[in-house]
């Protein structure tokens, strides 16, 4: 898509601007076509085109001028269209910037945008950078604010009742100094046992003090970690601070200091109704690893990764596998603590396992910058995300991987135009789209373990029937555990499957398992009830299917051979095999119903009755 100027403004621009507040009908915030060389900035007189176009004077006109809550230049937007790069216009904004300065005394902050991308600079502490959008009004005060309160260099002073090892204090110390020289990141790496917790805290409270920041938001992989932060940390050493943990994504915003789960934070930033994307439970997660059993000589891919949940846990797993039980602890949560690995000597193994394991893809930009972080805090040394469609045209990798294990989005869909021409399923819905990449993805034997909606399974369309044919006729097709509809609620109620195969060879019987519980609540408030359900009932009876050979069929699991499959459409819906018996309810005779009726009608005539005499007579 090539727009021009005009039409990138009017139909992108001016969108994505108005989601953040900005509406640029309304002059008190936005005005447009403002003269940078004729206005008069500090008494807010704001001339624009129509203004002085006609006249001798210099002139230079800034595409979009912010204003602050007092009508005063806040930040300046330099649009440039579709087809050009947005660094385009970095110099000529530049210039308007400076002449704004050159009357108020201050700066402004800078959006270059093509409606595609946007660049956001703040030129008195970072280069330019992309971001995923406008920024708010709030948001850009809060910056300013930072700018003009920020205190930087002098003396650190760490609070030695937070923080009382010599190393935790140093750390503390060069961590605000980075920050101080206008660094916008920091990593940490701190060995479990020393106190990561604390040192946070100490950051956190200099930060604070010299009012580098406003608010904290304090990320964990787990709630055992997220509740520690808040109890330990927050309710200790921040008494007089408002507080609160983050469970979803309608919190307070009006703390200033916050505490969740990386989980619970990818839920917030999910554009779940455009792309079809939830979170997926970490207890499903783990179900599915169990169930595809990856090892440390696997390469592990996860073609849609989120914020790359089965790829941590993967690695966690593998980790788990190789450390000795005396030494692995478990919480009443069922996490694993103390996974050293010390069952690993050769140094190569680590060194795969840190730098050519574990790979994802992601289109969202989001997304990768979490699953990165993510990978990076649980041990990763060189985590593989990269920024890619891998539906789209521009993506070539096949026959890689070992092991493929995904959520793709349920009810998304492709522009037809920019389908891959690798995937022969004649369809643009994504949830068909990704089961056929995860078969291409796979080296020939390669595992692969995928949730997909019940759709799949039974839909009668012929893109549906042509992906079951291939699952069954060049995979195997080794078992499907059909889930209940509230797994993925509250962002929907749509019932699931796991499909576990493995690429090459064809399927000669599919072993299916029939989920009734997965120990919390089936309700929007998933309440925890023991946390596993029929999960560990699953991989026990998984693993042993070929020696059980179910075939009751009014058991929760039993094979089905393909010759029936084939007979059925190649349809793949449990309930098309299993058999429910029921039980014969006896009712008593409708005269006997009847007369309780009426016994029930008296009793409450009767209570009406003596009510009005009470009301009547106060007796």
């Amino acid at each position: 898509m090539d727009l021009p100027e005009f039409l990138t403004r009017k139909k992108l621009i001016d969108v994505l601007l108005l989601e953040q507040g900005w509406n640029v009908s309304d002059r008190s915030r936005v005005i447009l076509e403002v003269d940078t060389k004729q206005s008069d900035f500090v008494r807010k007189d704001y001339r624009t085109v129509a203004d002085t176009l006609k006249n001798d004077l210099e002139s230079k006109y800034v595409d979009y001028l912010l204003m602050d809550s007092f009508g005063a230049p806040l930040a300046i937007v330099e649009a440039k269209r579709t087809s050009k790069d947005p660094h385009v216009g970095q110099k000529q904004a530049e210039e308007y910037a400076d002449d704004i300065k050159r009357q108020t005394g201050r700066d402004v902050f800078i959006f270059l945008s093509n409606g595609d991308q946007i660049i956001f600079w703040d030129r008195e502490r970072y280069s330019p950078r992309t971001v995923k959008g406008f920024y708010a009004r709030a948001d850009l005060e809060r910056f300013r604010f930072q700018i003009s309160s920020g205190q930087s260099g002098g003396t650190i002073e760490v609070d030695t009742m937070i923080v009382d090892r010599p190393k935790g204090i140093e750390c503390a110390k060069r961590v605000v100094e980075h920050f101080h020289k206008g660094n916008r990141k920091a990593l940490m790496v701190m060995a479990t046992g020393t106190g990561k917790t604390r040192v946070a805290m100490a950051i956190i409270k200099i930060l604070l003090n010299n009012k580098r920041v406003q608010r904290v938001l304090f990320l964990a992989d787990r709630r055992a970690l997220r509740d520690q932060a808040f109890d330990k940390g927050f309710k200790v050493f921040f008494p007089d601070e408002s507080k609160g943990k983050i469970f979803s994504g309608k919190y307070d915003k009006s703390k200033r200091l916050c505490v969740s789960t990386i989980q619970t934070f990818q839920e917030i930033y999910l554009d779940k109704d455009e792309h079809g994307q939830f979170r997926t439970p970490r207890h499903i997660i783990r179900m599915m690893i169990e169930l595809v059993d990856p090892d440390i000589n696997d390469r592990i891919c996860d073609p849609a990764c989120g914020t790359a949940g089965f790829l941590v846990n993967s690695y966690e797993y593998i980790i788990r596998k190789y450390t000795s039980p005396d030494k692995i602890e478990q919480d009443a949560d069922g996490e694993y603590h103390n996974l050293i690995g010390d069952r690993i000597t050769n140094p190569k193994h680590w060194d795969k396992l840190w730098t050519d394991t574990f790979y994802g893809y992601d289109f969202d930009n989001t997304m990768v910058r979490i699953s990165l972080m993510n990978m990076v805090l649980h041990g990763i040394k060189a985590p593989r995300v990269e920024l890619k469609d891998t539906l789209s045209k521009g993506f070539r990798e096949a026959d890689r991987y070992t092991v493929v294990l995904a959520n793709p989005p349920f009810k998304g869909s492709i522009d037809k135009s920019d389908i891959n021409d690798a995937l022969t399923i004649k369809t643009t819905k994504t949830e068909l789209l990704f089961v056929e990449r995860m078969m291409h993805l796979l080296q020939m034997g390669g595992k692969c373990g995928v949730i997909v909606p019940d759709g799949v399974l039974f839909g009668s369309s012929n893109a549906h029937k042509k992906l079951r044919q291939i699952l069954l006729e060049s995979c195997q097709l080794e078992g499907i555990v059909s889930m209940p509809s509230g797994v993925f609620k509250p962002y929907a109620g749509v019932s699931t499957a796991v499909l576990i195969f493995t690429k090459g060879g064809n399927t000669d019987r599919v072993w299916f398992y029939d989920m009734e519980a997965d120990g919390y609540s089936l309700d929007d408030k998933r309440t925890f009830i023991d946390g596993k359900g029929d999960i560990s009932d699953i991989i026990q009876h998984y693993r042993n299917r070929k020696k059980e050979n179910p075939a009751d069929r009014k058991n929760k699991c039993f094979f089905v051979p393909i010759r029936e499959i084939k007979e059925n459409g190649y349809g793949l819906s449990i309930s098309r095999y299993k058999e429910i018996e029921y039980e014969e309810v006896q009712y008593e005779k409708p005269e006997i119903i009847i007369q309780k009726i009426e016994t029930l009608e008296g009793e409450i005539q009767k209570g009406l009755n003596d009510l009005k005499i009470l009301l009547k007579t106060g007796k």
